[in-house]
């Protein structure tokens, strides 16, 4: 399988996110809980999302992921 890497330039933006330390095995169901959390704390704030929803992985690899969304 081929990939072809394409960089891209965008402006800064701010960005509204939550760390948290979880496994593996919890990964999918914690980010769909970030994702709604964010959204819920945008709205709140009167501030709508400008682009898609991203996850950063800070840490990856043994029991635990350190990840934010």
């Amino acid at each position: 399988m081929a990939y072809e890497i394409e960089i891209r330039e965008a402006k800064a933006q701010p960005v509204l996110s939550i760390r948290i330390t979880t496994t593996m095995a919890e990964m999918s169901s914690v980010l769909g809980a970030l994702f709604g959390e964010t959204f819920a704390c945008a709205g709140s704030l009167g501030a709508t999302p400008c682009g898609p929803p991203f996850a950063r992985y800070h840490t990856w690899g043994g029991a635990e992921i350190e990840l934010e969304a």
